[in-house]
């Protein structure tokens, strides 16, 4: 769901599974979260703390969130979208070298919510 708040993004996310990514010590974080929003996120070995399976909430914020040391937590920036028709609108985001691939029928730009390069704190909370 959608926060009160213009810029932030809030989701109920299933972690469905976690796969090797294509560098060396990296995974990649595949989520199944509510409103169809699929997200991939890339993350370090050394410092994942996932597992498959477990029920997450997906936070995407203008403002720095609240997060605790069982968190996932960074700051990046929002690079593009792309509209692939059939409400399949992707928008990749950068934590400086990790990205955030996240699949919307609405698109977070196009919707209003995020402009391309806004600074943004990205986290996955253990719930």
């Amino acid at each position: 769901m959608y926060s009160g708040l213009k810029s932030d993004l809030e989701l109920s996310c299933n972690i469905e599974k976690i796969s090797e990514g294509s560098l060396k010590n990296l995974y990649i974080l595949n989520l199944k979260c509510e409103n169809n929003f699929l997200i991939n996120v890339d993350i370090p070995k050394e410092i994942n703390i996932f597992q498959d399976n477990e029920i997450i909430k997906f936070v995407i914020s203008k403002e720095k969130p609240q997060y605790t040391s069982n968190d996932f937590c960074a700051h990046g920036y929002v690079v593009t979208e792309k509209d692939y028709g059939n409400n399949n609108i992707l928008t990749i985001i950068s934590l400086f070298g990790l990205l955030v691939r996240v699949t919307s029928p609405t698109g977070l730009v196009k919707q209003g919510k995020l402009s391309v390069m806004d600074h943004i704190y990205l986290c996955i909370k253990k719930t």
